[in-house]
């Protein structure tokens, strides 16, 4: 399997976990129709979401987008960082909220393509230690910070 399908994947594993945490809740939830939809990912109870599913850049403790997502992340009511299981994270997904209020991304020294926000600024929703869950996760991510091992 090529990285982009593996990317694509693990997108729309981290949006079905958030998708899975406000239903458990009670909220309706509404995927977009469109898995290339220029303005959201999910809706909840009428607010529009963007899901970022990635490995945070460890160093920076700042999760990334692309300069091209900005302007989405910007118009939707909330966003959310699902972050892929790794040593750093004791081998669990974790959900985090960034309040619109705290939406701040600045450049990223010698990288003219992404934007990093500081995980300080979110608020942890959930912390999933299904086995089965973070070894697909693990299966999924590209990233480097991934480790050797799967989920224990």
């Amino acid at each position: 399997m090529n990285n982009k399908t593996k990317n694509q994947m693990l997108g729309n594993l981290g949006e079905k976990l958030v998708a899975h945490y406000f239903s458990k809740q009670g909220y309706n939830v509404d995927f977009a129709l469109d898995p290339f939809d220029s303005e959201k990912d999910l809706v909840v109870e009428g607010y529009t979401c963007e899901v970022k599913t990635q490995q945070p850049y460890h160093i920076l403790k700042s999760f990334t987008i692309r300069k091209s997502q900005l302007k989405k992340c910007m118009s939707v009511n909330m966003n959310f960082f699902v972050e892929t299981p790794s040593e750093q994270s004791n081998w669990c997904t974790k959900i985090y909220l960034c309040p619109k209020d705290h939406l701040n991304f600045e450049p990223i020294g010698g990288n003219n393509d992404r934007l990093k926000i500081n995980i300080k600024n979110m608020k942890l929703l959930q912390t999933i230690n299904d086995k089965k869950i973070n070894n697909r996760m693990i299966e999924l991510s590209t990233s480097k910070w991934q480790g050797k091992n799967y989920a224990k």
